[in-house]
């Protein structure tokens, strides 16, 4: 389980989204799986390398990508954007704090995403638990 903590004014724009990507078939839609792990891995490099800065403090910002939960069938991901003294980075269109899930059925790849500004994702939440729970209530889709 995940757990948001509102802890300023951007609570209110806590979000979660369930997207759903269709491919022509499992082979194609493994290989996008596949690029987006690979991307994933080098996402706070390409970040970092932008040289990010907070919009109301000015200040640098130190993005951290986590690999939370991996298998066959998916992985998740912790992203974590923060300031001098640790506080909650203010990006513009991007949260301080996220968590997202990808997993495959046959031809489709599932994401899930828990993120806002302002919000701490729980770091104890149970993020291959939930990759495992996508993965066998997805159902079977078209191989």
């Amino acid at each position: 389980m995940l757990n948001f903590s509102a802890t300023g004014s951007g609570a209110s724009t806590v979000r979660a989204a369930q997207l759903m990507f269709y491919f022509k078939t499992s082979d194609a839609a493994d290989k996008a799986l596949n690029r987006i792990r690979q991307d994933y891995a080098g996402c706070a490099a390409d970040m970092m390398a932008l040289g990010p800065t907070d919009i109301t403090t000015g200040t640098k910002i130190n993005w951290q990508i986590t690999r939370t939960a991996n298998s066959t069938a998916g992985f998740a991901y912790r992203s974590v954007a923060r300031e001098a003294g640790n506080k909650p980075a203010d990006m513009p269109n991007l949260p301080s704090d996220s968590q997202e899930w990808f997993a495959r059925s046959g031809n489709v790849i599932t994401m899930v995403s828990l993120s806002g500004p302002d919000a701490e994702v729980d770091p104890t939440g149970d993020a291959a638990q939930t990759l495992e729970t996508m993965t066998t209530r997805l159902g079977n889709f078209p191989r």
